[in-house]
């Protein structure tokens, strides 16, 4: 089983009775009754989750790492996420549109550049596949 770390790119519910996540250009899904056993609210687009892929593309535990204040889909009778009433962590500092979707276009980029290389026998260092994420980057933003 692997971990999968990321920001939601998409929701959906096109299957009955299941739910889904985009994450890192893949889809996740679970059974929406597995899913409110976890006492997590679902994640919306933007937020930052992370969560075991069962081996294959299911969502496993599923834990909310950042919430993005956009309004969750399922969950609580598809009420929007509440931030919670403690004080925010430093990281959630405005950012612009533009410097968000270049953080979700690099950490997509990261975590393909991970995926790439685990399948070749070489040893790859961190640098190695940084690097690889950069050829990514540049391709997916169109600054190739």
């Amino acid at each position: 089983m692997g971990q999968v770390t990321g920001i939601v790119e998409a929701v959906s519910t096109k299957y009955s009775g299941k739910v889904g996540i985009k994450v890192g250009g893949n889809y996740y899904s679970t059974k929406q009754k597995w899913y409110s056993e976890w006492g997590v609210p679902f994640p919306a687009e933007g937020d930052e989750v992370s969560f075991g892929d069962g081996g294959k593309n299911y969502i496993q535990k599923l834990q909310m790492i950042q919430q993005s204040g956009n309004a969750s889909p399922f969950g609580d009778g598809s009420k929007p996420v509440q931030k919670s009433s403690g004080s925010a962590p430093a990281r959630t500092a405005s950012v612009s549109d533009d410097a968000r979707q270049s953080a979700i276009i690099r950490q997509n980029a990261l975590t393909n550049a991970v995926n790439y290389t685990v399948g070749t026998n070489a040893e790859n260092s961190p640098e190695d596949v940084v690097e690889l994420a950069k050829v990514f980057y540049a391709y997916t933003s169109g600054t190739e």
